[in-house]
């Protein structure tokens, strides 16, 4: 499987120098604990900044479940060790890695970064630009944090090929 997610390029580039992906949704407690139990999760990121609405929180709740690993009930599908990761910097950076490990909750993430995923990185920084001549232009674009790349699903797998070929070069 193939999953693309968005950070800052801070936190891009600290994600690349650290073996891990991260993701922020203002929520200061394992989002793993709400496996199952979506509804609990939404209640509790509606007091946080950001999750100020129903919407949101929904959202956020639903990337939060996937990226630790849980199953988002007829969603998209859970991040988990081996797949393949774009991780998407919002400094024109893209790096491809797989994913090594499980979620874990890191409480002194710092700023809000504290849902990590231990990845291995095989191409780091590739321009934005780079990537969209070879991959496509267009793929990378969703408001979400985490996301399939977008494209019908003939298009997702041969992006998944290409970002497999760098991994097995890695």
């Amino acid at each position: 499987m193939l999953h693309a997610i968005r950070a800052t390029g801070e936190w891009h580039d600290y994600g690349v120098a650290n073996g891990v992906a991260v993701i922020d949704f203002n929520l200061n407690h394992p989002a793993d604990d709400f496996c199952g139990d979506k509804a609990a999760l939404v209640e509790r990121l509606l007091t946080t900044p950001y999750n100020d609405t129903i919407a949101k929180a929904r959202s956020s709740a639903s990337q939060l479940l996937r990226f630790a690993g849980c199953d988002t009930a007829g969603g998209a599908p859970p991040v988990s060790a081996g797949d393949a990761i774009l991780y998407v910097g919002n400094h024109g950076k893209v790096s491809i890695g797989e994913i090594e490990g499980g979620y874990f909750f890191a409480p002194d993430g710092g700023r809000g970064y504290r849902h990590r995923r231990k990845v291995k990185w095989h191409i780091a920084d590739i321009s934005r630009a780079e990537f969209d001549c070879e991959f496509g232009k267009g793929m990378l674009r969703s408001p979400q944090t985490i996301f399939r790349p977008g494209g019908d699903e003939e298009r997702r797998l041969e992006i998944e090929n290409r970002a497999r070929r760098y991994i097995e070069r890695g």
